[in-house]
């Protein structure tokens, strides 16, 4: 996965195209080296299926990349061949880790990427072929709103919110697809025109859809809704004050909706302290579960199938991350969050190389809107931010989330389509001797083509897409430290909690470690000739009686003394470097 995140963001920075071909071959090797790996482990470990399944189902999958990888830059040679291998990065990490927490689940998302992934196909050379898209400003409009409406009215209440709709026996949440067109809804305002009154009248427009999400209590939706109106203006305007307008109107709208939604001050509460004694066990169960799952894990992770993720409440829609930062470490999931922001450069680069500024804002909306849904999702499970219950694009199971996303993509893609032939096809009329010969030459042939009115032009309007990436790198890389202090400097204290089942869970597999004097007398140890696979239940000897009870405490009876402070060393297979030092005792050592 390091490999993988250096040759994404090398791509960035290479723009010859037989420097990148060769970037992304590497990219893709290291894709289906991933998958492999992963089927294997999963083949070999699964139980809720036949092995039989399990080879039908990766063959499969790898037919799937094989064909998306190889055929579609033929279809299509002038795509965004960067996207399309993250693309393909994260769905393949979102086939192991659900294939891990569900084969049932895992089944149904893929034949749905399969079958949406094919048919959006189309999708490209619609947004390149055709320019009736920001035409239909008012149509996207209330169509956008319709939907809403409709669940606010027939929507199914899930976790205090009203999200899905129900048609012959299959739910879907429109929300998610209301993105794209709440996205092209604004694009087609601000492109017309960025004046001050037209600016009132989709702000009243924008305000609506996210009043219509407030009140089916779905803020997550809201909260993306508003950011990608925010720097969409903010793009169109080229007015900086409009982001400090709109984070004060967000912190208001913030301290309201706490103010007016019971759920919302029970989602502080928890984030606050989700450890708390009246907590933890109810409306914190889940986020504390998350951090035990990710401290758990540690830096390298547990491994496939050594965790315990499914110990975590609807683990594989809100909280995959945590799944993946228990079995597969901090440093891959931090990895994970670069490949998605490398992902989010690349929207923002595609649009930088549009000349409409319809493309242009519609790329800056969907790549917000995504970069969004990844900071709630992990920002959560990390407990940086309260919990939305929000999904990570590709990754997470839900067939609304993987459809809505795949479109996302397709749509950039074809609008890379656009600025490739933007950046390739320019050509000017310059005099050769004098004022009567004029030649045709392309603009990579005319000398000084930089300082021309247009390249200012263009880089004038991408000024404001710039700083839109460095505000979001910043958040990203700020995520990525926050996961690895929480490793680094909180995990060990947090893991050792006694409401932490993933200790008692290992205990069951392991002879419990040895308490040590300095001196290497044993103070506790486990006698066991049992061969049992349950180890949890053989003798704890304690040679000194109750000499240094008070000191030693007891491992059954409540956890007293060492036997709790070290309660994870001692029942776990092995410590980190960190931990050793984390757990160094000044006259005791632990085995």
């Amino acid at each position: 996965m390091l490999f993988y995140t250096w040759e994404s963001f090398s791509a960035l920075i290479h723009t010859k195209r037989y420097q990148a071909a060769g970037i992304f071959q590497r990219q893709n090797a290291i894709i289906f080296v991933t998958y492999i790996l992963g089927i294997v482990t999963i083949f070999m470990n699964q139980k809720d299926t036949t092995d039989v399944n399990v080879i039908i189902l990766g063959g499969l999958q790898m037919c799937f990349l094989i064909v998306v990888l190889g055929i579609f830059p033929i279809i299509y040679p002038n795509i965004n061949k960067g996207i399309l291998s993250n693309m393909c990065m994260l769905l393949t990490i979102g086939f192991i880790i659900l294939a891990r927490l569900s084969f049932e689940k895992s089944v149904k998302q893929f034949i749905i990427v399969a079958v949406v992934t094919m048919l959006s196909l189309i999708v490209p050379y619609l947004m390149s072929r055709f320019n009736m898209w920001k035409s239909l400003t008012w149509i996207y409009c209330f169509v956008g709103l319709g939907l809403l409406v409709a669940v606010l009215v027939v929507g199914t209440l899930s976790r205090g919110a009203k999200l899905y709709i129900k048609i012959s026996g299959f739910t879907f949440q429109p929300s998610e697809f209301v993105k794209i067109i709440f996205v092209f809804f604004i694009a087609g305002m601000l492109s017309k025109s960025a004046e001050f009154g037209h600016l009132i009248l989709s702000a009243v427009f924008a305000g609506l859809y996210v009043i219509v999400l407030v009140i089916s209590t779905d803020l997550g939706s809201a909260l993306i809704f508003f950011m990608m109106y925010l720097f969409m203006v903010y793009v169109g305007t080229k007015k900086v004050r409009y982001l400090f307008i709109g984070m004060a109107g967000i912190s208001t709208a913030s301290v309201i909706a706490y103010k007016l939604f019971s759920h919302v001050q029970v989602r502080v509460l928890v984030w606050k302290n989700p450890f708390a004694a009246d907590i933890i066990n109810n409306s914190g169960y889940q986020v504390s579960q998350s951090l035990f799952a990710l401290g758990s894990g540690g830096l390298m992770g547990t491994g496939l199938y050594q965790g315990y993720p499914n110990k975590i409440p609807i683990v594989d829609n809100d909280f995959v991350f945590s799944a993946i930062g228990e079995e597969f470490g901090a440093i891959f999931g931090i990895l994970l969050i670069l490949v998605c922001l490398s992902c989010f450069i690349s929207f923002l680069n595609t649009a930088m190389e549009q000349n409409s500024m319809f493309n242009r804002l519609v790329c800056v909306g969907l790549g917000v809107g995504y970069a969004i849904q990844i900071i709630l999702t992990v920002g959560g499970a990390i407990n940086m931010i309260p919990s939305t219950g929000v999904t990570l694009p590709l990754i997470s199971s839900g067939g609304s989330s993987i459809l809505s996303t795949l479109i996302v993509f397709a749509i950039i893609q074809g609008l890379a389509i656009v600025g490739t032939a933007n950046m390739n096809s320019v050509r000017r009329k310059v005099p050769t001797e004098g004022t009567g010969n004029v030649t045709t030459r392309t603009t990579s042939n005319v000398k000084g083509l930089r300082k021309t009115q247009e390249q200012k032009e263009r880089r004038k309007l991408n000024r404001q897409a710039m700083v839109t990436s460095v505000i979001f790198c910043i958040i990203f890389v700020f995520m990525a430290g926050f996961y690895l202090n929480f490793i680094v400097n909180k995990s060990q204290d947090i893991i050792k909690d006694t409401h932490n089942e993933r200790v008692a869970e290992k205990a069951k597999t392991i002879i419990r470690g040895t308490i040590y004097a300095e001196g290497g007398e044993k103070l506790a140890y486990t006698d066991t000739n049992s061969t049992e696979e349950d180890l949890s239940d053989d003798t704890r000897k304690y040679p000194y009686g109750k000499t240094f009870a008070q000191v030693i405490g007891y491992s059954t009876k409540g956890f007293t003394g060492l036997e709790q402070r070290c309660n994870s060393d001692l029942s776990t297979e092995g410590t980190t470097e960190i931990e050793k030092i984390a757990n160094d005792f000044s006259n005791t050592t632990v085995s």
